[in-house]
Protein backbone atom coordinates (compact mmCIF):
# COMPACT_ATOMS: atom_id res chain seq x y z
CA UNK A 1 0.00 0.00 0.00
CA UNK A 2 1.39 3.56 -1.24
CA UNK A 3 -0.08 6.31 1.29
CA UNK A 4 0.38 9.88 -0.14
CA UNK A 5 2.88 12.14 2.40
CA UNK A 6 -0.05 14.49 2.55
CA UNK A 7 -2.51 12.44 3.28
CA UNK A 8 -0.97 11.00 6.20
CA UNK A 9 -0.25 13.99 7.66
CA UNK A 10 -3.61 15.56 6.96
CA UNK A 11 -4.73 12.57 9.57
CA UNK A 12 -2.34 13.35 12.06
CA UNK A 13 -3.68 15.48 14.75
CA UNK A 14 -2.82 19.32 14.93
CA UNK A 15 -0.61 18.72 17.65
CA UNK A 16 1.51 15.93 16.36
CA UNK A 17 1.84 17.58 13.26
CA UNK A 18 3.15 20.61 14.78
CA UNK A 19 5.68 18.45 16.85
CA UNK A 20 6.87 16.34 13.92
CA UNK A 21 7.47 20.02 11.67
CA UNK A 22 9.34 20.94 14.68
CA UNK A 23 12.23 17.79 14.70
CA UNK A 24 11.93 17.97 10.96
CA UNK A 25 13.63 21.13 10.67
CA UNK A 26 15.71 20.70 13.76
CA UNK A 27 17.26 17.68 11.61
CA UNK A 28 17.39 19.41 8.23
CA UNK A 29 19.32 22.65 9.69
CA UNK A 30 21.78 19.63 11.95
CA UNK A 31 22.35 17.81 7.94
CA UNK A 32 22.57 22.04 6.31
CA UNK A 33 24.94 22.05 8.97
CA UNK A 34 27.44 19.06 8.46
CA UNK A 35 27.05 19.47 4.71
CA UNK A 36 28.24 23.10 4.77
CA UNK A 37 31.60 21.76 7.51
CA UNK A 38 32.34 19.15 5.26
CA UNK A 39 32.42 21.92 1.87
CA UNK A 40 34.52 24.23 3.78
CA UNK A 41 37.08 21.65 5.18
CA UNK A 42 37.06 19.46 1.94
CA UNK A 43 36.34 17.02 3.75
CA UNK A 44 32.93 15.25 1.89
CA UNK A 45 34.54 12.26 1.50
CA UNK A 46 36.21 10.46 4.63
CA UNK A 47 39.17 7.75 4.55
CA UNK A 48 38.76 6.01 7.78
CA UNK A 49 41.81 3.86 8.84
CA UNK A 50 39.39 1.13 10.59
CA UNK A 51 36.29 0.02 11.89
CA UNK A 52 34.38 2.05 14.36
CA UNK A 53 35.39 -0.42 17.19
CA UNK A 54 38.24 -1.88 18.81
CA UNK A 55 39.99 -5.66 18.21
CA UNK A 56 37.97 -6.62 21.79
CA UNK A 57 34.98 -5.15 20.49
CA UNK A 58 34.95 -7.19 16.89
CA UNK A 59 33.23 -10.37 18.37
CA UNK A 60 30.36 -8.69 20.49
CA UNK A 61 29.89 -5.99 16.88
CA UNK A 62 29.68 -8.73 14.57
CA UNK A 63 28.00 -10.98 16.31
CA UNK A 64 24.97 -9.36 17.76
CA UNK A 65 22.49 -7.32 15.07
CA UNK A 66 21.34 -5.47 18.20
CA UNK A 67 24.82 -3.69 19.25
CA UNK A 68 24.26 -0.25 18.27
CA UNK A 69 27.22 2.60 17.53
CA UNK A 70 26.91 6.17 19.31
CA UNK A 71 27.59 9.33 17.77
CA UNK A 72 30.69 11.44 19.61
CA UNK A 73 29.75 15.27 18.97
CA UNK A 74 33.65 15.80 19.37
CA UNK A 75 34.89 14.06 16.76
CA UNK A 76 31.60 14.04 15.02
CA UNK A 77 31.35 9.75 14.19
CA UNK A 78 30.27 7.02 15.16
CA UNK A 79 31.95 4.27 17.45
CA UNK A 80 31.22 1.72 19.64
CA UNK A 81 31.17 1.46 23.40
CA UNK A 82 33.88 -0.06 25.28
CA UNK A 83 30.66 -1.14 27.51
CA UNK A 84 29.09 -2.72 25.07
CA UNK A 85 27.50 -5.88 25.82
CA UNK A 86 30.20 -8.92 25.46
CA UNK A 87 27.84 -11.76 25.61
CA UNK A 88 26.55 -13.08 22.28
CA UNK A 89 22.66 -13.66 22.21
CA UNK A 90 21.74 -16.78 20.74
CA UNK A 91 17.75 -17.06 19.21
CA UNK A 92 16.50 -20.19 20.40
CA UNK A 93 13.07 -19.60 18.75
CA UNK A 94 13.59 -22.64 16.01
CA UNK A 95 14.99 -24.78 18.15
CA UNK A 96 12.25 -26.98 18.96
CA UNK A 97 11.08 -26.77 14.70
CA UNK A 98 14.82 -27.85 14.15
CA UNK A 99 14.40 -30.90 16.71
CA UNK A 100 11.03 -32.09 15.52
CA UNK A 101 12.31 -32.16 11.60
CA UNK A 102 15.57 -33.96 13.00
CA UNK A 103 13.05 -36.65 14.82
CA UNK A 104 11.54 -38.15 11.63
CA UNK A 105 12.25 -41.82 11.07
CA UNK A 106 15.34 -43.15 9.52
CA UNK A 107 18.87 -41.65 9.35
CA UNK A 108 19.24 -38.19 7.59
CA UNK A 109 21.20 -38.89 4.48
CA UNK A 110 22.06 -35.21 3.60
CA UNK A 111 21.82 -31.19 5.00
CA UNK A 112 21.65 -28.25 2.87
CA UNK A 113 21.18 -24.60 3.35
CA UNK A 114 21.01 -21.88 1.03
CA UNK A 115 20.24 -18.10 1.24
CA UNK A 116 19.26 -15.38 -0.77
CA UNK A 117 17.96 -11.94 -1.42
CA UNK A 118 14.55 -12.11 -3.67
CA UNK A 119 15.61 -9.01 -5.54
CA UNK A 120 19.06 -11.12 -6.81
CA UNK A 121 16.79 -13.88 -8.15
CA UNK A 122 15.66 -12.65 -11.99
CA UNK A 123 12.58 -13.94 -12.32
CA UNK A 124 11.85 -11.02 -14.13
CA UNK A 125 13.47 -13.29 -17.26
CA UNK A 126 11.22 -15.11 -18.61
CA UNK A 127 13.76 -17.29 -20.05
CA UNK A 128 15.60 -17.29 -16.84
CA UNK A 129 11.81 -18.84 -15.54
CA UNK A 130 11.52 -20.92 -18.26
CA UNK A 131 14.81 -22.74 -17.75
CA UNK A 132 14.82 -23.66 -14.20
CA UNK A 133 11.29 -23.85 -12.94
CA UNK A 134 8.17 -26.40 -14.17
CA UNK A 135 5.24 -25.29 -15.52
CA UNK A 136 3.36 -26.29 -12.13
CA UNK A 137 5.63 -24.44 -10.60
CA UNK A 138 5.54 -20.69 -13.16
CA UNK A 139 1.50 -20.98 -13.00
CA UNK A 140 1.67 -21.58 -8.93
CA UNK A 141 3.73 -18.69 -8.54
CA UNK A 142 2.60 -16.08 -10.65
CA UNK A 143 -1.10 -16.72 -9.28
CA UNK A 144 0.87 -15.51 -5.65
CA UNK A 145 0.18 -11.96 -3.74
CA UNK A 146 4.43 -11.57 -4.77
CA UNK A 147 5.64 -13.79 -7.53
CA UNK A 148 9.06 -12.48 -7.07
CA UNK A 149 8.98 -14.48 -3.77
CA UNK A 150 7.51 -17.44 -4.88
CA UNK A 151 10.09 -17.90 -6.87
CA UNK A 152 13.15 -16.64 -5.03
CA UNK A 153 11.57 -19.58 -2.44
CA UNK A 154 11.38 -21.85 -5.23
CA UNK A 155 14.83 -20.88 -6.58
CA UNK A 156 16.51 -21.36 -2.88
CA UNK A 157 14.62 -24.48 -2.16
CA UNK A 158 16.21 -25.96 -5.44
CA UNK A 159 20.05 -25.09 -4.11
CA UNK A 160 19.22 -26.53 -0.89
CA UNK A 161 18.20 -29.58 -1.92
CA UNK A 162 20.83 -29.61 -4.18
CA UNK A 163 23.52 -28.99 -1.83
CA UNK A 164 21.74 -31.96 0.45
CA UNK A 165 21.85 -34.38 -2.24
CA UNK A 166 25.60 -34.33 -2.83
CA UNK A 167 26.40 -34.97 -5.66
CA UNK A 168 29.05 -33.35 -8.11
CA UNK A 169 27.91 -29.75 -9.31
CA UNK A 170 27.48 -29.09 -13.02
CA UNK A 171 27.71 -25.41 -12.87
CA UNK A 172 25.17 -23.89 -14.81
CA UNK A 173 23.96 -27.41 -16.30
CA UNK A 174 22.21 -28.12 -13.28
CA UNK A 175 19.11 -29.18 -14.01
CA UNK A 176 16.91 -27.06 -11.51
CA UNK A 177 13.95 -28.17 -13.37
CA UNK A 178 14.51 -32.00 -11.92
CA UNK A 179 13.74 -30.60 -8.19
CA UNK A 180 9.98 -29.29 -8.25
CA UNK A 181 8.58 -27.44 -5.31
CA UNK A 182 4.92 -26.96 -4.85
CA UNK A 183 2.34 -26.73 -2.06
CA UNK A 184 0.58 -29.91 -1.23
CA UNK A 185 -3.25 -30.22 -0.17
CA UNK A 186 -2.36 -28.78 3.48
CA UNK A 187 -0.07 -26.12 2.27
CA UNK A 188 3.30 -27.32 2.92
CA UNK A 189 5.85 -27.05 0.40
CA UNK A 190 6.70 -30.42 -1.38
CA UNK A 191 9.67 -31.58 -3.31
CA UNK A 192 9.27 -33.82 -5.97
CA UNK A 193 12.27 -35.13 -8.01
CA UNK A 194 12.52 -35.84 -11.58
CA UNK A 195 15.23 -36.76 -13.73
CA UNK A 196 19.41 -36.73 -12.63
CA UNK A 197 17.79 -35.65 -9.35
CA UNK A 198 15.19 -38.65 -8.92
CA UNK A 199 18.51 -40.78 -9.74
CA UNK A 200 20.88 -38.88 -7.70
CA UNK A 201 18.34 -39.70 -4.12
CA UNK A 202 17.66 -43.23 -5.64
CA UNK A 203 21.54 -44.14 -5.63
CA UNK A 204 21.70 -42.81 -2.16
CA UNK A 205 18.65 -44.55 -0.44
CA UNK A 206 17.12 -41.30 -0.27
CA UNK A 207 12.88 -42.14 0.66
CA UNK A 208 12.29 -38.54 1.79
CA UNK A 209 12.33 -34.77 1.33
CA UNK A 210 11.83 -32.11 4.00
CA UNK A 211 11.85 -28.69 3.06
CA UNK A 212 11.85 -25.59 5.99
CA UNK A 213 10.98 -21.82 4.31
CA UNK A 214 11.96 -18.95 6.39
CA UNK A 215 11.68 -15.70 5.09
CA UNK A 216 11.84 -11.77 5.64
CA UNK A 217 10.64 -9.10 3.03
CA UNK A 218 13.55 -9.39 1.13
CA UNK A 219 15.09 -12.33 2.01
CA UNK A 220 14.59 -16.06 1.71
CA UNK A 221 16.50 -19.07 3.49
CA UNK A 222 15.49 -22.44 3.13
CA UNK A 223 16.89 -25.64 4.83
CA UNK A 224 16.77 -28.91 3.35
CA UNK A 225 17.31 -32.20 4.84
CA UNK A 226 17.29 -35.74 2.91
CA UNK A 227 16.19 -38.88 5.15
Amino acid sequence: MVVHPRYLFGALEPSEYESYKIRNQARAQEAYKVMTEMMTSNSLVRIKEGPPYSPELEQAVLMNPMARASFDPKTRSYSYSATLDKDIPFDTANVQVVADALAVKGPVAGVGVDQELISSVPSSNPSFVKRNFTEAEIAYCRTQPSPPSSFAARWVGKEAVFKSLGVSSKGAAAAMKDIEILPNESGVPTVTLHGDAKAAAKSKGITNVLVSLSHSEVCIEILSMKT
